[in-house]
């Protein structure tokens, strides 16, 4: 098999990799990373989806890919924007699941005292 063919595409003078491609075979393409604190963010939204609050962990995690897409499209200030929305979702779920223990502690302190106090006399 020829050099020149590859794929079943035969390349001569007038194909060359730059006129097929649009770039020339010694520049380095720079193809779209995610942002660097991607595999935190999701494992944060999805584990506070499952353990915390599903609504605040759905909300979390659709502003974590919006804000990998704004990333990855260069736009850094929206992305910065959506990395807080994400975050204060998360912290908002943490809080509320936070309300709810308080809430059914001092239900069960509440019950106890009852019935101690019908125990009692």
């Amino acid at each position: 098999m020829d050099n020149n063919n590859i794929k079943g595409f035969n390349y001569d003078s007038q194909h060359t990799e730059e006129n097929i491609r649009g770039f020339k075979s010694n520049e380095t393409t720079n193809y779209p990373q995610n942002n660097p604190t991607l595999a935190r963010d999701i494992t944060l939204s999805i584990l506070n989806m499952l353990f915390v609050n599903l609504v605040t962990g759905i909300f979390s995690l659709v502003f974590t890919i919006i804000a990998n897409d704004r990333f990855k499209q260069g736009n850094y200030f929206e992305y910065e924007d959506y990395t807080k929305n994400a975050r204060l979702a998360r912290i908002i779920g943490l809080v509320s699941l936070g309300l709810i223990i308080l809430i059914f502690v001092i239900f069960i302190v509440w019950i106890l005292s009852i019935l101690t106090a019908i125990g009692g006399a």
